[in-house]
């Protein structure tokens, strides 16, 4: 057991590495302010594996996989949280430019403009709806 000290080390190292790896995806959805390559199924089943791979690691008391988990679920709920973020600004910002384009007038919000020279009453006389019921 004591000679599997180092093993433990070996494990430690490579799972630093390995969480290290969400670093540069993390400084890129802050430098950029976007986290639209970000895929959510992407980033669901990774939590869910890390959630996983945590949860045994810890019940089988392997402190060498469960620390470097740990940081990588930190870095993971950080970047959910930034894709909520950024997802959400980028949804504001199309909303307001869309609102902010002046209407060509076809599109105005006249609801009788596709009926073309039709007036309102012409349109409660044809409508079957609004006809009174006939005595037979």
């Amino acid at each position: 057991m004591a000679d599997d000290k180092w093993l433990d080390y070996v494990g430690l190292v490579g799972g630093f590495i390995l969480s290290s790896m969400m670093l540069p995806q993390v400084w890129k959805v802050l430098r950029t302010k976007s986290a639209r390559d970000l895929a959510w199924g992407f980033l669901c089943c990774y939590f869910v594996g890390l959630s996983m791979l945590c949860t045994y690691s810890w019940g089988k008391g392997l402190w060498s996989l469960y620390i470097p988990i740990s940081l990588e679920m930190c870095m993971l709920i950080f970047q959910i949280v930034l894709k909520f973020k950024y997802d959400q600004r980028a949804l504001d910002e199309a909303y307001e430019a869309k609102a902010q384009q002046p209407r060509p007038p076809s599109q105005t919000l006249n609801p009788f403009a596709d009926l073309g020279t039709a007036s309102p009453g012409k349109i409660v006389e044809q409508n079957p709806m609004f006809r009174q019921n006939e005595p037979s």
